[in-house]
């Protein structure tokens, strides 16, 4: 399979990068076809995605329906079959600002102002369209053989709810037909087994609106189901010298204040609740009760490690798009865990909870997963608490232990949590 680089050069693709290729380039070939559908689309991001591509776009006052959804997929395959050339060039700033100023492209000229350090910026053309993208894509148009438009939702610019809401539309893309169908049919496969399809047939639980989007409510069966799940996870935690406990749903906003997640969390935390003076908030998570529980009294290392666990309930507040049955709410339950240790056993404790995880996905049969280990990024001193040693003693811990237990696993910069 041929790509084409922002320089001009072009190459085979190497075979591990070609499904995002495909997607990245059938992101271009769809917004296109949104723009020769809606003139006055206004485009901010496009990605390729692990599974797919979507487009953010600013549609105006403009509702996109499932017919319409259908419609840009026939031009984006009229586009192919037009075999269109698709062609780098590369622009300095103020020229490249021009363009965009010319396209009315307003959410690329934001975006150039973000890359601050930037001199230079590289665009793709095929046809009439004209894309901001760093590349590289397929040669021509024609090159995209198999996709299909699947969804749209909403999606914030730039992830920020202050900011405006843009149509995000997604799809899939594949080498061949054969890949497409057989995906079509996993997915067919996949809503026969959706856990909502199931839970309802099964009388597992139920959700009403008058209760509230998000909060699902177990029946009877679905409870049998959880207690059986709960006392199940409770001995083996019990097991490996946890202990459990149980604490409040709510605590105050300086709590959270002082854990810091008020600064880092907060647009996913339900609003305040005044009271007698002070604030209250839904918890979203239990560390800093834990957190309270252990610093309740004074603790020799001679008593470390210390395992508390419970099974918690917590509430996010999701937004409505991304809501899931009981896959992603606004209320859940988790059995949750905080170890508090030496330094020196931090590779044991590690070792103990990888033991304990693989030990239920072998009662359970659970064999497709991943496993990823998440680091901070060491430029970012807003997020992350300002300590080398300690984070890359923890961080080498971690990648130890994972290695020694002979676990595949890949390393996320960024994704750790900013304590």
């Amino acid at each position: 399979m041929k790509i084409i680089y922002k320089d001009g050069t072009v190459a085979e693709c190497p075979q591990e990068e070609e499904l995002h290729v495909l997607r990245h380039t059938a992101a271009h070939i769809m917004a296109q076809a949104i723009k020769r559908l809606y003139p006055q689309a206004d485009f901010a991001f496009g990605p390729a995605t692990e599974n797919g591509f979507y487009y953010d776009v600013d549609l105006g006052d403009t509702k996109l329906t499932d017919e319409d959804l259908a419609a840009i997929e026939k031009e984006m395959k009229k586009i192919c079959k037009e075999n269109l050339p698709i062609k780098p060039f590369i622009l300095p700033r103020d020229e490249a600002v021009k363009l965009m100023e010319e396209r009315q492209e307003h959410y690329k000229i934001e975006h150039i102002a973000d890359l601050a350090d930037e001199t230079e910026f590289s665009f793709y053309q095929q046809g009439e369209y004209v894309d901001m993208c760093i590349g590289p894509h397929l040669c021509y148009t024609k090159a995209l053989k198999a996709f299909k438009i699947t969804q749209q939702s909403g999606a914030y610019w730039k992830n920020d709810k202050e900011n405006k809401m843009l149509t995000r539309i997604n799809g899939v893309a594949f080498h061949n037909q054969e890949e497409l169908d057989a995906w079509e049919k996993q997915q067919q496969e996949a809503r026969e087994r959706d856990h909502r399809k199931i839970g309802k047939e099964m009388r597992l639980f139920m959700t009403d609106d008058l209760v509230g989007r998000g909060l699902p409510m177990f029946l009877p069966n679905g409870y049998t189901v959880w207690q059986q799940l709960e006392d199940y996870i409770k001995g083996k935690e019990r097991e490996r010298g946890y202990l459990h406990v149980m604490t409040p749903c709510i605590g105050t906003v300086n709590l959270y204040k002082t854990s810091g997640h008020w600064d880092h969390y907060r647009e996913n935390m339900f609003p305040a609740m005044e009271m007698e003076g002070e604030s209250y908030v839904l918890r979203p998570m239990n560390c800093p009760h834990h957190m309270m529980i252990y610093a309740n009294q004074p603790h020799s290392y001679r008593q470390l490690p210390i395992r508390i666990g419970e099974i918690a309930h917590d509430f996010r507040y999701e937004s409505s798009g991304t809501l899931k049955g009981i896959e992603r709410g606004r209320h859940f339950c988790q059995n949750d865990a905080h170890l508090f240790c030496t330094p020196e056993q931090i590779k044991s404790e590690v070792a103990n909870v990888c033991a304990l995880i693989f030990d239920v996905y072998k009662d359970f049969n659970i064999t497709d997963y991943r496993c990823v280990l998440s680091l901070r990024d060491p430029a970012d001193k807003k997020k992350y608490h300002d300590d080398d040693a300690m984070w890359n003693h923890a961080e080498n811990a971690l990648r130890e232990v994972l290695t020694e237990l002979g676990i595949h696993f890949t390393e996320e910069i960024g994704e750790a949590a900013f304590y």
